[in-house]
């Protein structure tokens, strides 16, 4: 492939802002099939490239994952879960591509998300708490709360009331120190 440097990574990052611009004002399935004609043609290119540095690869890995997160979030909001597990399990595999365990837990929290709003309170409990094993070293206590919550979520379509309970407590104590 083509040599792939520092210009070429913010020019995908620029996009992925566009994007998620676009994702935040319109909402819905709208503009989901350009950001896969984008994803599947300029940085699909872009991935099997030569990259000037390891570091350069990490972050185009990155974006591309961030990318194709986004991807997923617009077949969600469509209604199209099929579809939008796919791009979240692909995007999972690109930020492990890129050594980013920080997002490949937020796109899991993304997919436990999903299988909480289908009704689905263990396969949410195992992903959630693969999430929270991935963050743990770097996440804050923000975030951390974030995942407990969608933990409670899964607990309480589990049916366990006490130990929903208790991670409603934990998420509230965290905030209290963000």
């Amino acid at each position: 492939g083509a040599r792939v440097g520092r210009s070429d990574v913010e020019a995908v990052q620029e996009m992925l802002v566009l994007f998620q611009s676009s994702d935040e004002r319109l909402g819905g399935d709208h503009g989901r099939l350009a950001i896969v004609e984008y994803l599947t043609t300029d940085v699909a290119a872009l991935l099997t490239g030569r990259y000037s540095s390891a570091v350069t690869r990490q972050f185009m890995f990155s974006a591309a994952a961030e990318l194709t997160f986004v991807a997923g979030w617009k077949a969600f909001d469509g209604g199209i879960h099929g579809l939008a597990e796919r791009y979240f399990l692909t995007a999972t595999r690109l930020a492990a591509e890129a050594d980013n365990p920080c997002l490949g837990a937020y796109i899991l929290r993304a997919l436990a998300h999903q299988a909480a709003d289908l009704g689905h309170g263990k396969q949410c409990l195992d992903l959630i708490d693969a999430s929270l094993t991935l963050s743990r070293p770097a996440a804050t206590p923000g975030t951390t709360a974030l995942f407990t919550l969608l933990r409670a979520r899964g607990l309480a379509l589990a049916k366990d009331r006490a130990a929903t309970a208790t991670a409603v407590i934990a998420a509230e104590r965290m905030l209290e120190r963000t």
